[in-house]
Protein backbone atom coordinates (compact mmCIF):
# COMPACT_ATOMS: atom_id res chain seq x y z
CA UNK A 1 0.00 0.00 0.00
CA UNK A 2 1.76 3.42 -0.88
CA UNK A 3 1.44 5.73 2.10
CA UNK A 4 0.25 9.35 1.29
CA UNK A 5 1.31 12.65 3.56
CA UNK A 6 -0.21 15.82 4.75
CA UNK A 7 2.20 17.99 6.24
CA UNK A 8 1.27 21.81 6.33
CA UNK A 9 3.60 24.59 7.25
CA UNK A 10 1.51 26.76 9.97
CA UNK A 11 2.68 29.47 11.68
CA UNK A 12 1.62 28.30 15.02
CA UNK A 13 4.95 28.09 17.26
CA UNK A 14 5.97 26.36 20.63
CA UNK A 15 5.39 29.09 22.68
CA UNK A 16 2.15 29.99 21.49
CA UNK A 17 1.04 26.16 22.45
CA UNK A 18 3.14 26.65 26.23
CA UNK A 19 0.28 29.56 26.59
CA UNK A 20 -2.68 27.64 25.11
CA UNK A 21 -1.81 24.49 27.26
CA UNK A 22 -1.28 27.09 30.27
CA UNK A 23 -4.14 29.12 30.29
CA UNK A 24 -6.38 28.68 32.74
CA UNK A 25 -9.46 27.92 31.74
CA UNK A 26 -8.96 27.44 28.35
CA UNK A 27 -8.53 23.93 27.53
CA UNK A 28 -11.28 21.16 29.87
CA UNK A 29 -9.73 18.13 31.63
CA UNK A 30 -10.95 15.77 28.06
CA UNK A 31 -9.51 18.28 25.85
CA UNK A 32 -5.91 17.84 27.61
CA UNK A 33 -6.76 14.14 28.31
CA UNK A 34 -6.55 13.47 24.39
CA UNK A 35 -3.82 15.42 24.14
CA UNK A 36 -1.85 13.43 26.76
CA UNK A 37 -3.05 10.25 25.73
CA UNK A 38 -2.25 11.04 21.70
CA UNK A 39 1.45 11.97 23.23
CA UNK A 40 1.69 8.78 25.01
CA UNK A 41 1.41 7.10 21.94
CA UNK A 42 4.54 5.62 20.45
CA UNK A 43 6.35 8.31 17.55
CA UNK A 44 3.44 10.80 19.45
CA UNK A 45 1.35 9.19 16.37
CA UNK A 46 -2.95 7.70 16.48
CA UNK A 47 -5.24 7.13 14.74
CA UNK A 48 -9.01 8.90 15.38
CA UNK A 49 -9.91 4.88 15.95
CA UNK A 50 -7.43 4.37 18.79
CA UNK A 51 -8.08 7.89 20.50
CA UNK A 52 -11.80 7.25 20.47
CA UNK A 53 -11.24 3.61 22.02
CA UNK A 54 -9.28 5.49 25.11
CA UNK A 55 -12.47 7.70 25.03
CA UNK A 56 -15.00 4.68 24.99
CA UNK A 57 -16.72 6.54 21.78
CA UNK A 58 -19.05 4.28 19.83
CA UNK A 59 -17.53 5.90 16.86
CA UNK A 60 -14.34 7.62 15.53
CA UNK A 61 -15.94 10.69 14.09
CA UNK A 62 -16.63 11.74 17.82
CA UNK A 63 -12.81 12.13 17.98
CA UNK A 64 -12.43 13.88 14.99
CA UNK A 65 -15.25 16.88 16.36
CA UNK A 66 -13.23 16.47 19.71
CA UNK A 67 -10.00 17.37 17.63
CA UNK A 68 -11.67 20.13 15.95
CA UNK A 69 -12.70 21.84 19.20
CA UNK A 70 -9.83 21.79 20.86
CA UNK A 71 -8.04 23.42 17.77
CA UNK A 72 -10.78 26.20 17.04
CA UNK A 73 -10.29 26.74 21.36
CA UNK A 74 -6.06 27.47 20.32
CA UNK A 75 -6.87 29.10 17.15
CA UNK A 76 -9.21 31.61 18.89
CA UNK A 77 -6.43 32.14 21.64
CA UNK A 78 -3.19 32.27 19.50
CA UNK A 79 -4.79 33.94 16.75
CA UNK A 80 -2.98 31.06 15.02
CA UNK A 81 -4.81 29.08 12.01
CA UNK A 82 -4.92 25.38 10.71
CA UNK A 83 -4.43 25.00 6.70
CA UNK A 84 -7.07 26.30 4.66
CA UNK A 85 -8.74 23.86 1.89
CA UNK A 86 -9.31 25.00 -1.82
CA UNK A 87 -12.85 25.50 -0.57
CA UNK A 88 -11.88 27.94 2.24
CA UNK A 89 -12.91 25.84 4.79
CA UNK A 90 -9.94 24.94 7.34
CA UNK A 91 -8.80 21.41 8.30
CA UNK A 92 -9.04 22.23 12.22
CA UNK A 93 -6.90 19.02 12.65
CA UNK A 94 -3.63 20.21 11.00
CA UNK A 95 -3.60 23.39 14.25
CA UNK A 96 -2.67 20.16 16.25
CA UNK A 97 -0.73 17.62 13.97
CA UNK A 98 0.18 16.88 10.84
CA UNK A 99 -0.85 13.48 8.59
CA UNK A 100 -0.38 10.72 6.97
CA UNK A 101 -2.30 7.29 5.00
CA UNK A 102 -0.87 4.25 5.71
CA UNK A 103 -3.33 3.04 2.64
CA UNK A 104 -5.68 1.62 5.16
CA UNK A 105 -5.71 4.07 8.10
CA UNK A 106 -5.03 7.74 8.52
CA UNK A 107 -2.76 8.64 11.18
CA UNK A 108 -2.24 11.73 12.98
CA UNK A 109 1.25 13.01 13.96
CA UNK A 110 1.40 15.37 17.13
CA UNK A 111 2.96 18.88 15.51
CA UNK A 112 6.52 18.94 16.63
CA UNK A 113 5.71 22.44 18.29
CA UNK A 114 3.43 20.53 20.27
CA UNK A 115 5.19 18.13 21.48
CA UNK A 116 8.06 20.90 22.63
CA UNK A 117 5.36 22.32 24.29
CA UNK A 118 4.21 19.31 26.26
CA UNK A 119 7.63 18.45 27.37
CA UNK A 120 8.69 22.21 28.55
CA UNK A 121 5.94 22.54 30.71
CA UNK A 122 6.39 19.66 32.55
CA UNK A 123 2.68 17.80 31.15
CA UNK A 124 5.30 14.21 31.29
CA UNK A 125 8.68 15.25 32.76
CA UNK A 126 9.12 12.94 35.94
CA UNK A 127 7.32 9.78 34.25
CA UNK A 128 8.93 7.21 36.78
CA UNK A 129 7.33 9.61 40.25
CA UNK A 130 3.59 8.70 40.21
CA UNK A 131 3.30 12.27 41.91
CA UNK A 132 5.05 13.79 39.05
CA UNK A 133 2.60 13.34 36.39
CA UNK A 134 1.03 16.02 35.49
CA UNK A 135 -2.25 17.13 33.71
CA UNK A 136 -5.60 18.79 33.40
CA UNK A 137 -5.64 22.93 33.66
CA UNK A 138 -8.35 24.86 35.10
CA UNK A 139 -8.55 25.00 38.75
CA UNK A 140 -6.15 24.38 40.79
CA UNK A 141 -7.46 20.70 41.95
CA UNK A 142 -5.23 17.52 41.93
CA UNK A 143 -4.76 14.24 43.62
CA UNK A 144 -7.85 12.83 41.15
CA UNK A 145 -7.09 8.89 40.65
CA UNK A 146 -7.86 8.26 37.41
CA UNK A 147 -7.32 4.53 35.34
CA UNK A 148 -5.08 4.86 31.60
CA UNK A 149 -2.58 2.09 31.39
CA UNK A 150 -1.71 2.17 35.55
CA UNK A 151 -2.89 3.95 37.98
CA UNK A 152 -1.92 8.04 38.24
CA UNK A 153 -1.95 11.11 40.52
CA UNK A 154 -2.97 14.43 38.03
CA UNK A 155 -0.87 17.17 38.44
CA UNK A 156 -2.24 20.69 37.55
CA UNK A 157 0.28 22.59 35.27
CA UNK A 158 -0.87 25.87 36.28
CA UNK A 159 0.54 24.85 39.97
CA UNK A 160 3.77 24.68 38.55
CA UNK A 161 3.92 27.70 36.84
CA UNK A 162 2.93 29.30 40.00
CA UNK A 163 5.61 27.35 42.25
CA UNK A 164 8.13 28.41 40.03
CA UNK A 165 7.47 31.85 39.82
CA UNK A 166 7.89 32.42 43.24
CA UNK A 167 10.76 29.96 44.04
CA UNK A 168 12.35 29.75 40.42
CA UNK A 169 14.01 27.02 38.47
CA UNK A 170 16.07 26.58 41.37
CA UNK A 171 16.47 23.26 43.29
CA UNK A 172 15.21 24.00 47.06
CA UNK A 173 17.81 21.55 48.50
CA UNK A 174 21.30 21.95 47.00
CA UNK A 175 20.58 24.72 44.79
CA UNK A 176 21.71 23.34 41.31
CA UNK A 177 20.05 25.70 38.62
CA UNK A 178 20.00 24.46 35.25
CA UNK A 179 20.11 27.59 33.11
CA UNK A 180 23.86 28.73 34.50
CA UNK A 181 24.69 24.97 34.09
CA UNK A 182 24.01 24.05 30.37
CA UNK A 183 22.57 27.65 29.19
CA UNK A 184 19.37 27.53 26.65
CA UNK A 185 18.87 24.00 27.04
CA UNK A 186 18.45 23.96 30.76
CA UNK A 187 16.48 26.97 31.05
CA UNK A 188 13.41 26.24 32.62
CA UNK A 189 13.71 22.79 33.70
CA UNK A 190 12.92 21.80 36.93
CA UNK A 191 11.16 18.97 39.12
CA UNK A 192 8.29 20.13 40.95
CA UNK A 193 7.74 18.36 44.44
CA UNK A 194 4.57 17.68 46.44
CA UNK A 195 5.18 18.39 50.26
CA UNK A 196 2.86 16.23 51.25
CA UNK A 197 2.77 13.54 48.57
CA UNK A 198 -0.25 13.15 46.25
CA UNK A 199 -0.52 9.54 46.70
CA UNK A 200 -0.94 9.81 50.46
CA UNK A 201 -3.94 12.60 50.07
CA UNK A 202 -5.68 10.01 48.37
CA UNK A 203 -8.45 12.42 47.62
CA UNK A 204 -9.05 15.57 45.04
CA UNK A 205 -7.79 19.06 46.99
CA UNK A 206 -7.12 22.50 46.11
CA UNK A 207 -3.06 22.74 45.95
CA UNK A 208 -1.78 26.05 47.02
CA UNK A 209 1.68 26.40 44.84
CA UNK A 210 3.40 28.14 47.44
CA UNK A 211 2.58 26.17 50.96
CA UNK A 212 2.33 22.76 49.33
CA UNK A 213 4.85 22.97 45.97
CA UNK A 214 8.88 23.26 46.07
CA UNK A 215 11.04 22.80 42.69
CA UNK A 216 13.83 20.55 42.70
CA UNK A 217 16.58 19.22 40.66
CA UNK A 218 15.85 14.91 39.64
CA UNK A 219 18.83 13.73 41.92
CA UNK A 220 17.33 15.09 45.33
CA UNK A 221 14.24 14.83 43.99
CA UNK A 222 14.55 10.92 43.57
CA UNK A 223 16.58 10.73 47.16
CA UNK A 224 13.90 12.47 48.40
CA UNK A 225 11.74 9.09 47.29
CA UNK A 226 14.56 7.27 47.90
CA UNK A 227 13.72 5.80 51.16
CA UNK A 228 10.56 3.75 52.74
CA UNK A 229 9.67 6.87 54.13
CA UNK A 230 10.06 10.31 51.93
CA UNK A 231 12.23 12.79 53.50
CA UNK A 232 11.68 16.19 53.85
CA UNK A 233 13.63 18.75 52.43
CA UNK A 234 15.23 20.08 55.56
CA UNK A 235 16.49 16.31 56.36
CA UNK A 236 17.56 16.06 52.65
CA UNK A 237 19.59 19.44 53.36
CA UNK A 238 21.02 18.23 56.65
CA UNK A 239 22.36 14.78 54.77
CA UNK A 240 24.21 16.56 52.30
CA UNK A 241 25.53 18.48 55.08
CA UNK A 242 27.45 15.63 56.35
CA UNK A 243 28.79 14.06 53.18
Amino acid sequence: MSESKHYYHLDITKEDFKNALLADGLLNESDIDLIKYHYSRPNHEATATQLSIFFHHKKYTAVNLHFARISKKICKYTGKYPYQGENGKYWWWTLLANGRSDGRYFIWELRPELIDAIEEIGFIEDQKLPEEISDTVGHLKEGMVKQILVNSYERNPIARKKCIEKYGAVCSVCGFNFEKVYGELGKGFIHIHHITPICEIDREYIVDPLRDLRPLCPNCHAMIHKPENILTIEELREIIKKV
